[in-house]
């Protein structure tokens, strides 16, 4: 579970606003599963879908809202009547219902501000008489006009609202202005919740997330892996270890479930993790660098912002390539049970040096020892003993 002081929750909305992305289908086992291995890791809330999307996905709602999980179950809702009332219906505790508030998105759906005023006046009361808890959901928040977006949130104070939802719809924001953006609805209404949505158009997901929490956000809201519309949302995993890491919260989560859940996603979501992405990507605990892998096999951290146990690894992962130093080939020999002289692991460096360059990139397991074999034969043939003797010896 989560160790968050009781100052920040997390509510994760891989299963609405992840399914948003083009191509991604969660069917309801998917959901099951997502939702099972959230509810274990401490996921405090789960967006678990839309009630604008018909009686299927109402369908599904009701089987989550079956299965008792600890954690927050909430549905998104259009400000219309019928989606909290079908919502409820399906046995869904709490509904986030969303309003656009910025003109450029009130202009394209042929909304205007005081069609906001006019729906907020009716849709929250009807919200209340439900017996739902609900959250108030502001759309591109972040370019809205901040005298109207101020009158908004003191409707949704005086509403019986939960919480306020500021979303930065298409990732404009940056921890300056999202910290600023922040700290003025708390001035507004400092007794009510706030949570933050993040998009990732501009790579400041992370960032923005952490400046929201700073700023007075009692809630980040998450994606697993980022999933989501265009470059995605605010992945789960990075703004834990964000948080943790660089920001120095005293959060603690289990490394293998984490993994899993990770792993569970881009299975069903159909995207694979990027190699490069952070904390998850194939390639963020691997390492080439003479210099760095030399440093790494002293200190875990020399090279590194967090230690692979806090992802589930027992170590980093040394690539031999055009970049690598004697450190690591001894290292390589080494972890096969065979101890090398200096001057065979300096020719061996070389050899592999030349070999990545040819290749065009770093060299597995196999050709590495290929690169040793015939030298290695031929040493001992020279001495006439059998190369068996000299591993046995070493």
């Amino acid at each position: 579970m989560f160790d968050t002081t009781g100052k920040i929750k997390f509510s994760d909305t891989t299963l609405r606003d992840g399914e948003q992305a083009p191509g991604v289908v969660f069917s309801l086992a998917d959901k099951l599963r997502l939702a099972a291995a959230m509810d274990r890791l401490g996921v405090d809330e789960a967006e678990v879908g839309s009630a604008a999307l018909g009686s299927e996905e109402l369908g599904g709602l009701r089987v989550l809202a079956a299965q008792g999980f600890g954690m927050r179950l909430s549905c998104w809702c259009r400000a219309l009547e019928e989606d909290i009332y079908y919502a409820a219906k399906a046995g869904i505790g709490t509904v986030n219902i969303s309003f656009p508030v910025s003109d450029i998105l009130l202009g394209s759906m042929d909304r205007c501000r005081d069609w906001v005023l006019h729906h907020l006046d009716s849709v929250l009361p009807f919200a209340a008489h439900t017996g739902c808890a609900f959250s108030v959901g502001l759309q591109d928040a972040g370019r809205a006009d901040r005298g109207f977006l101020e009158r908004v949130i003191r409707v949704v104070a005086s509403s019986g609202a939960f919480r306020v939802r500021v979303s930065d719809t298409v990732g404009v924001l940056n921890p300056f202005t999202t910290a600023g953006l922040i700290s003025q609805v708390k001035s507004v209404a400092p007794n009510l919740g706030v949570s933050f949505h993040a998009h990732n158009d501009l790579g400041m997901a992370v960032a923005n997330a952490l400046a929201a929490a700073q700023a007075g956000a009692d809630t980040l809201d998450c994606t697993v892996n980022g999933l989501g519309e265009r470059a995605g949302n605010c992945p789960l995993e990075e703004l834990l270890f964000a948080l943790r890491f660089s920001a120095g919260l005293p959060l603690e989560w289990d490394p293998a479930g984490l993994s899993a859940l990770c792993s569970l996603t881009a299975e069903a979501s159909g995207r694979p993790v990027p190699v490069s992405k952070p904390v998850t990507g194939p390639m963020a605990l691997r390492h080439e660098s003479g210099i760095h892998v030399r440093s790494l096999l002293k200190d875990p951290l020399s090279y590194a912002a967090y230690p692979p146990s806090a992802i589930g690894l027992d170590g980093h992962a040394f690539a031999l390539g055009k970049h690598s130093g004697a450190a690591g080939v001894k290292a390589f020999f080494a972890a096969q049970g065979i101890r090398l002289p200096f001057d065979e692991v300096r020719r061996l460096t070389e050899s592999v040096r030349q070999a990545s360059r040819r290749l065009k990139r770093d060299l597995d397991e196999h050709e590495v020892l290929e690169l040793y074999t015939p030298a290695f034969e031929e040493r001992y043939a020279q001495k006439g003993k059998a190369p068996a003797d000299e591993t046995a010896a070493s």
